[in-house]
């Protein structure tokens, strides 16, 4: 009797063990299972270890609020405002969120190098990688642009890269969240995917109305200074024509009473 309760026991815990190896699975970082990939038997996990999700949470939090936030909220800041020390402050902005998504990409490249997880192919990848190459730049041609403004007082060919080269990498990269979303298949019903949504579509029509507010502020700004100078230069071409013509009448005048002298 002993012996065939062994027996069973042994042919239950055969079958459990037969059915484990046939369809092993993984999971990504939502949970979801993910199919082996290849014929080694692997265990059941049930989601990502810990540290990779208080990895991937640093990440989306880094680069959500570096793009949504602060990129944008410097760029409406020189276009609306007028202190003193606002292009400090402009920079300051700035350089805060570039060390933010600084961060974000070093944990996105330890993420993406575990296949497990990412894939450095994956378009998420791609375009934030090319993102931040494009705002590395665009933070150089940002001095370049502030030193010849200040000493030309006039836009150049600096100005207009470190203008368009920020308004598309906020662009990109605010696009680029849902992107990152997709990783983790959630969709436009979960609250984070809802949230974010809202928030960048908020913060991204401001700073384009931004943009075409400081444009038009711009164009009035240069129209007036044109004006004035119009008026400096009429004003100077005037006193240098009263001054010739008193030069002329003090001449007639002294040639007049030369010619009385020489009648008298």
């Amino acid at each position: 009797m002993t012996s065939r309760r062994i027996l069973l026991a042994s042919l239950c815990f055969a079958q459990s063990a037969y059915s484990l190896a046939a369809s092993p699975t993984m999971t990504d970082l939502s949970g979801n299972s993910l199919p082996s990939h290849s014929g080694v038997q692997e265990p059941v996990f049930h989601g990502p270890p810990p540290r990779i999700v208080r990895m991937y949470t640093a990440h989306a939090i880094l680069a959500c609020l570096a793009w949504a936030a602060v990129f944008p909220i410097g760029g409406i800041m020189i276009r609306l405002l007028s202190f003193p020390r606002l292009l400090w402050v402009h920079a300051g902005f700035q350089i805060f969120g570039f060390c933010m998504y600084i961060v974000a990409i070093g944990l996105g490249v330890e993420l993406s190098i575990n296949p497990r997880y990412w894939h450095l192919n994956n378009k998420h990848v791609i375009m934030g990688l090319l993102i931040f190459v494009l705002f590395f730049f665009q933070s150089l041609t940002g001095y370049l642009h502030h030193a010849n403004f200040k000493k030309y007082i006039s836009r150049n060919v600096w100005s207009y890269i470190h203008l368009w080269t920020g308004r598309v990498c906020i662009t990109l990269g605010i696009v680029n969240a849902g992107f990152g979303f997709e990783i983790t298949h959630k969709g436009t019903d979960s609250w984070q995917v809802f949230t974010y949504s809202v928030i960048a579509v908020v913060v991204w029509v401001g700073y384009a109305v931004s943009i075409f507010v400081g444009e038009l502020r711009g164009k009035k700004a240069a129209a007036q200074s044109l004006s004035a100078d119009s008026a400096r230069r009429k004003s100077l071409e005037s006193g240098a024509l009263e001054k010739k013509e008193k030069e002329f009448s003090n001449k007639e005048g002294r040639r007049q009473c030369a010619l009385v002298e020489e009648i008298v």
